[in-house]
């Protein structure tokens, strides 16, 4: 060992580690059919994060800055973040999450019959559902509201547009995903259509704007190994579940 360089001794005791250059193909909702991809012949891809990802994301926290921000920055591949639609994102960010820490996810769940807690432990693979949108699925796409019983062409939301969707004027910003209601594009026209609308249209809306039942859905079949008592529960998701702490 005495002849050996310092790269020689850095790589003999880290020999057994496993491979840290984990790169995983995403399979999203949208199937990247209205991605212009830096190469469509390429997937989308990510890789695990590192120790310097670690520091960036921590610095950013420190900051006030968004940490998921950061880690799809630097750990995704073939798309800028801010092109994905909001409907593939939460895949995207559980494919890190494998990359990094593999598939299993410890937590402990409460059940609401016996009130007891229990321990589980879940593969993001297996116990969680992706719900792809369909083949004839377009963007924009026009839905007919029922109580206006007009056509309304909307666009989906994309990560971009995450702060409008998650601000406290959501449905003042909804004239921003809809550029069409009954043949009129005039975009003052249709922020004052939008602000009569009756609560049942405005939901409606919001759900087809954000895709709401497609994607990966972060809940799971629960079993309560004490009482038995059977039901689907949300998975506890923050930014600590992706962020492995």
């Amino acid at each position: 060992m005495e002849n050996n360089t310092k790269e020689d001794e850095i790589a003999r005791i880290l020999e057994n580690l496993p491979a840290q250059d984990i790169e995983l193909a995403v399979e999203v909702p949208t199937g990247c059919k209205f991605y212009q991809l830096n190469n469509p012949n390429d997937p989308i891809t990510v890789r695990a994060m590192t120790f310097e990802d670690e520091r960036a994301i921590a610095d950013a926290r420190r900051k006030g800055a968004d940490a998921v921000e950061v880690m799809m920055e630097r750990c995704l591949t073939n798309i800028k973040p801010d092109q994905l639609f909001s409907v593939d994102k939460i895949a995207i960010m559980f494919k890190i999450r494998e990359a990094t820490y593999g598939p299993n996810y410890a937590l402990t769940m409460p059940c609401s019959k016996c009130l007891k807690t229990a321990d589980i432990n879940i593969d993001i693979n297996k116990n969680v559902i992706m719900r792809p949108l369909p083949e004839d699925f377009t963007d924009p796409r026009t839905i007919t509201l029922p109580s206006l019983g007009k056509d309304v062409v909307i666009r989906m939301a994309k990560a971009k547009d995450e702060a409008l969707i998650a601000g406290n004027d959501f449905y003042g910003n909804l004239w921003r995903f809809v550029p069409v209601i009954d043949g009129n594009s005039n975009k003052e026209v249709i922020a004052a259509v939008l602000k009569k609308l009756p609560i049942k249209d405005l939901h409606i809306l919001v759900k087809e704007i954000t895709c709401d039942k497609y994607g990966l859905q972060p809940s799971m079949l629960y079993s309560c190994p004490h009482c038995s008592h059977e039901e689907e529960v949300v998975l506890p998701i923050t930014q600590d579940f992706f962020l492995g702490t």
